[in-house]
């Protein structure tokens, strides 16, 4: 149901940035380490502090609107 949702928000003007900003401070920044590599840093030198590692891949999202 979340993509749903998060489609009916995303087209609701006003409620975009918002929408946007809360999916940013929470599920974007439980899963993902940074916007970039340089973002990303910290979260990979804490991870090699314990014996973790990290993938880096390269996504791309297309709004079709």
């Amino acid at each position: 149901v979340s993509p749903q949702i998060l489609d009916v928000l995303l087209k609701i003007p006003g409620l975009r940035s918002m929408t946007e900003a809360v999916v940013r401070v929470t599920f974007f920044d439980q899963f993902v380490g940074g916007d970039t590599v340089q973002d990303m840093l910290p979260v990979l030198q804490s991870l090699r502090s314990t014996n973790k590692g990290a993938i880096c891949v390269y996504s791309v999202e297309e709004n079709p609107n």
